[in-house]
């Protein structure tokens, strides 16, 4: 039982806490053990454990919220659910998803942590197990009495906007559209959760997936009278405007998109529309002005480069590409990485190379987020290998026209650094540059180019500057020799 004393210490905690003194807070029990008296005090952990999520203190949020899950059991998946979202605001997806999956076993039909788990899961580009989540957090709401259904009719707002996103994603639009019906429904509050503009447009997505583009244009233009300056509304009005026929429409509203704040996103559609325009030279435009200006959307552009290479009957290049992005840093697993894999079986398919090809198509039909197409050419792959003799075709590349050669060749300057440091075991180390000597985070994967393969402390290399597609920090790409690069220099 908790003593006056002890709620008057988690009382000043909390004071201290809600006034945002956290490291005052922190600092009156900075050594709290197992033999005090605090570390059964409920009140006074919880207190502390909310006052180090606040501060960021990973090693402080499990500690003390465990805590509390022992001191409690009957509430253990609430604190466990409260260690999950601390790694949720720091996007560490997989470890919240680790402390959710460990709430949810002791409450199976906790609604909120149901729709943070599935939420984690979208921004892992999982939709099959996004949306299973998210299904279980609607199904549980329904079962819920009409208490508890008022007290969770915010997230489940959300949830159902959530749902409907991830069902599309699957090809479900059928269900897609009931939820977000569901959604509409429950979301008639004075003020929205989920903005108004924001669901016509995510129901003009479906419209598109089920190949019904003036809806989509009917519900993107009053969209677009609601929100005049979204580039994701102006981007997706520019696809639907495409899909109905109407490619000035189109490209005058995606070039639109990509002036307005945050429009960089859509550099990836304009370009996809010059090239389904065969306005190649453009499109190699648009993509190299996406890798400067879009570096979050690297391997969307990377994806897109590859097509190019394809449109222009460069298969060799594009599968270089693709290629690359597969030993990347791609999510295992997700639909980036299922496409890249679906894309690669697909190239060695065309050119009857089974062997080759089997194993790409297998591994992307495989996970939760393939598509019906990439099974069909599974399928076929699998019939003509097993008919007779392979018939492999080289991938011979055609010429690259001078005006594209002059945009798709144009390389920014190399950087000259050294190999400070190599963890063998994490597979990432730190090159040194310019005259301060500023450290910068590499990945083996952009090694290929180095002798041998692994990069050593010492080694004098040169490398591209880019930025890292999930965190937006820089880091160094395209690792050669310096030595390399130099002979290359002289004998030119």
């Amino acid at each position: 039982m908790t003593t006056p004393f002890q709620s008057a210490r988690a009382a000043e905690v909390r004071r201290l806490r809600e006034k945002g003194a956290l490291q005052e807070a922190l600092d009156l029990f900075p050594h709290i053990e197992e033999d005090d008296d605090g570390w059964n005090d409920l009140e006074l952990v919880d207190e502390l454990a909310r006052a180090h999520s606040l501060a960021g203190d990973e090693q402080g949020v499990v500690r003390f919220f465990q805590r509390c899950a022992d001191l409690n059991l009957g509430r253990a998946a609430l604190y466990r659910c409260q260690v999950g979202w601390f790694y949720q605001r720091r996007k560490n997806w997989a470890r919240a998803l680790r402390w959710y999956a460990e709430a949810l076993e002791t409450f199976p039909n906790y609604h909120l942590c149901l729709f943070r788990k599935g939420y984690c899961l979208e921004r892992q580009h999982r939709p099959r197990a996004a949306a299973a989540a998210f299904a279980a957090a609607a199904e549980v709401f329904e079962k819920s009495d009409a208490d508890q259904r008022a007290r969770s009719q915010g997230i489940q707002i959300q949830n159902l906007f959530h749902l409907s996103r991830n069902l599309r994603e699957t090809g479900a639009t059928a269900a897609a559209r009931a939820a977000l019906e569901k959604c509409d429904l429950l979301d008639t509050g004075p003020e929205n959760i989920i903005r108004r503009e924001h669901r016509l447009a995510s129901r003009a997505e479906i419209a598109l997936a089920e190949n019904l583009p003036a809806e989509a244009v009917a519900d993107l233009e009053a969209a677009r009278k609601m929100e005049n300056r979204s580039a994701v509304l102006w981007e997706r009005l520019g696809r639907a405007y495409h899909a109905l026929g109407r490619p000035t429409d189109a490209e005058a509203a995606l070039r639109h998109a990509t002036r307005l704040p945050k429009g960089a996103v859509s550099l990836v559609a304009l370009a996809r529309f010059l090239r389904a325009e065969k306005r190649l030279v453009e499109c190699a435009e648009t993509l190299h002005q996406g890798l400067r200006e879009h570096p979050k959307g690297e391997v969307q552009l990377r994806l897109e480069s590859a097509r190019l290479e394809l449109a222009l009957d460069r298969p060799g290049k594009a599968l270089a590409i693709l290629e690359r992005l597969n030993a990347g840093r791609v999510q295992a697993g997700s639909t980036q990485a299922v496409a890249i894999e679906s894309a690669i079986g697909a190239l060695h398919a065309s050119h009857g190379d089974f062997a080759r090809a089997l194993p790409y198509l297998e591994a992307a039909a495989a996970q939760e987020s393939a598509h019906d197409d990439t099974r069909k050419t599974l399928a076929e792959a699998r019939a003509s290998a097993a008919t007779g003799p392979l018939n492999v075709q080289p991938m011979q590349d055609a010429p690259l026209p001078a005006p594209i050669a002059a945009v798709l060749e144009r390389a920014p300057q190399r950087i000259e650094g050294e190999v400070v440091s190599y963890f063998a075991d994490r597979g990432f180390g730190f090159v040194a540059h310019g005259e301060k000597r500023d450290t910068i985070f590499f990945h083996v994967s952009q090694c290929q180019g180095l002798d041998g393969g692994l990069p050593e402390p010492g080694q004098a290399v040169t490398f591209f500057l880019a930025r890292n597609r999930r965190s937006g920090k820089s880091q160094a790409e395209e690792i050669l020799p310096r030595v390399r690069v130099q002979a290359a220099t002289s004998a030119g």
